[in-house]
Order: structure tokens, then sequence, then C-alpha cells
């Protein structure tokens, strides 16, 4: 074959994409939708030129979605062949996995169905253990975490639960400070419950709990596409 031809055949990344998005977006349990990128120009009244960029952070998949039931986020990057990840990638990737999202990379239609399958296989089967309690799904440890805001009250052992959980927010640092004084149910700004550490500095933190059920707590190791 000639050579100019043979790498004529190899799919570009814009390809691998276009490919994935036909061969997934029919899938009954993904909501899959296309990262644009970009930056817009405009120029404001009194002729001074401004750019504002436009979609996720730089880094972030190239298609990403909704995994049902349970609505985890789900990501696919997509390269060619000889493709490879930059740091912003790599950086963005890892952050988005320890959130909770599952994210993968994809060089063709076939490995994004294989990232599909294990989306699902980890939301149906993965356990999870915090606290010496073991959940088998992670809508158990949500619905634990919502029996506790609402009955608008907090146990001490559920206060030790809580802060077990709080361990896997990515912002765990940010949130406790020198260290949380006493974790409470209160009132976030959209007035629904929510956890609150009340730290020993006195400031006062709300945290999502649904941030905080990550990798982390998955009981055994949880193979990632790549």
């Amino acid at each position: 074959m000639n050579p100019r031809r043979q790498h004529q055949a190899v799919p570009r990344e814009a390809e691998v994409q276009r490919e994935i998005e036909l061969a997934l977006g029919a899938e009954p349990d993904l909501l899959l939708m296309r990262n644009a990128n970009g930056v817009a120009r405009y120029v404001d009244d009194d002729g001074r030129e401004r750019f504002t960029r436009m979609g996720l952070p730089n880094g972030a998949p190239d298609l990403v979605g909704i995994h049902a039931p349970f609505g985890r986020w789900f990501g696919l990057e997509c390269k060619a062949r000889d493709g490879r990840l930059s740091p912003d990638q790599r950086r963005i990737h890892d952050l988005w996995r320890r959130s909770g999202a599952f994210v993968a990379v994809a060089r063709s239609a076939h490995d994004a169905r294989l990232a599909l399958e294990q989306a699902r296989k980890e939301s149906l089967a993965m356990p999870y253990l915090i606290d010496r309690l073991t959940f088998p799904r992670r809508r158990d440890v949500a619905a634990h975490c919502g029996a506790i805001l609402r009955r608008g009250a907090i146990t001490r052992d559920e206060e030790h639960f809580v802060r077990e959980l709080l361990k896997g927010h990515p912002g765990y640092a940010r949130i406790v400070g020198a260290g949380p004084h006493r974790i409470t149910v209160g009132t976030s700004s959209f007035g629904d419950p929510c956890f609150v550490v009340q730290r020993s500095d006195g400031r006062r933190e709300e945290f999502s709990f649904v941030t905080c059920i990550t990798a982390k707590f998955e009981v055994g190791t949880t193979p990632e596409a790549a």
C-alpha cells in the first residue's frame, strides 16, 4: 500500500469523535453531549475588542454526558490511534474521577462501547465502604445521607459517618480548614437541607454529600478504560 494512502486511512480525532457520537447517541441510558470549546470575539460600544472562552475548562473530555439511572457524570476523551493526553487533560480527568465521574479515553466506537459497559457495571455492582458501613450501591449511600437530612438532626454515630464521608470530597482540605469542630444539619442558600461543617476557626462551610461519594470508598479496584 502506498505510505501516503496508508497515512490518510488513519482516522483523525474529529472522525473518531463523530463515529462515537453515532455509536452511542441512541443509547437509552446515556445523555451524550459534545463539549464545544472555543473563544468568542466581540466589540464593546466603545470599540474595545474582548474575548470570552466558551465550554468546559481546558482538558475536559470531548464528549460529556449523564449516565442513567443514578445521574453519574460520563466523559469520553476522543483520540486518534497515536494521540496522547495533554497535561491539562490528565489533570482534569483525574479531578473528575476523584469527584465520582466516569472518564475514559476512546480511540474508536468499540472503545466507547466498552467504556459505557464499564460505567454500567460500576453503577450497578460496586459496593461502598464508609466508616465500617457497607452499602451495595452508590444510591444506597445517597439514601442514607438523605434520611439523615430529612430528619433534621444528626446523632454522634452519624456525625462520625459524615466526617468519614467528607474525606472523599475533592475540596476536603479547604472545607475543614484547621479542623471541623462539629458537623450539623443546616439549610443551604437554596433552602434545602444540607450538611454543615462548623469549623474550629468559627467559619461555617456547607458541602454536598453527593460530591463526597467518590471512588475512594469503592470496595475493590475499578479498571479504567485506556
